[in-house]
């Protein structure tokens, strides 16, 4: 645009940028993606002249690029903001228009296209998850796939500890009702309930942490620490510091000692969750 005006040289013309990170980009000396293209912007403001052999005045620089604030109602800058949403949609200047360097195939930026195909193989991913099974009933668990906060949790926890939130999460675990789906057990139900009262219930995880009369004092003891979030079992699980008092209620009620120990309830090793 400025190329052979004939003020070029003779005073300071100056653009205006709303992009700060622009503006950094061109004093920068690490180079980053798409570095060759800022560098491109200074070089084409050295090279500027006006068409003619008069002397330019000593110490007057060509060219000076400032900050300004989006949209405030500087004529140039919202003109600058149209065509950058048209060439967004495809439309271009013609080539003889445009910088030299924009006049040939760019070629592809490594970061972005590494983004760009990890954004995609998640958008699959999820869409695969979808698709199975057990997906409805994490629903009631974990709706955060792909589960990056139960992967931090489970990061400081025992192995032990990791393992029986996986099972309690996924209800694979050594309760009746999955032993008996698997033929490991003769019956569904609790053969606690069943012992005490003669009822007849489905030993399943809810059952187990909340509801079993067997365990009414470690009940009482997680209700107490738990509040209002002491029979919601997606809340609990979300975060340490509720699954803390969790582990600790498993390991008093020693269900599960034989598989996998008696430190299951230990979280003396476990720091306050921040926030």
């Amino acid at each position: 645009m400025l190329q052979g005006r004939p003020e070029v040289g003779k005073a300071t013309a100056t653009s205006y940028s709303d992009s700060q990170a622009f503006i950094k980009a061109t004093g920068a000396r690490n180079t980053g993606p798409g570095q060759y293209l800022v560098l491109e912007y200074p070089r084409l403001t050295e090279i500027m002249k006006d068409d003619t052999n008069t002397p330019s005045p000593t110490g007057t620089p060509k060219f000076a690029l400032k900050w300004i604030a989006a949209h405030k109602g500087v004529k140039g800058n919202e003109r600058v903001d149209e065509e950058v949403k048209r060439a967004a949609q495809g439309e271009s200047s013609s080539l003889e228009e445009l910088p030299t360097i924009l006049r040939k195939h760019l070629p592809t930026s490594a970061s972005v296209a590494k983004q760009e195909f990890a954004e995609t193989q998640k958008a699959r991913w999820l869409e695969t998850w979808k698709t199975l099974p057990c997906f409805a009933r994490f629903q009631h668990i974990d709706t955060s796939f792909p589960f990056n906060k139960f992967r931090k949790i489970s990061s400081v926890l025992s192995r032990s500890q990791s393992s029986l939130l996986i099972q309690l999460r996924t209800g694979h675990i050594p309760l009746n009702s999955y032993l008996h789906h698997i033929k490991k057990s003769a019956t569904r139900h609790c053969t606690n309930c069943w012992d005490a009262s003669h009822r007849s219930i489905i030993e399943t995880v809810i059952h187990y942490l909340f509801e079993c009369q067997t365990y009414a004092t470690e009940h009482y003891d997680m209700d107490r620490a738990l509040g209002h979030h002491s029979r919601d079992l997606k809340g609990i699980l979300g975060r340490l510091d509720r699954i803390k008092e969790l582990l600790k209620y498993v390991g008093r009620t020693a269900r599960f000692k034989m598989t996998l120990g008696d430190a299951i309830g230990d979280v003396s090793h476990l720091e306050p969750e921040e926030g």
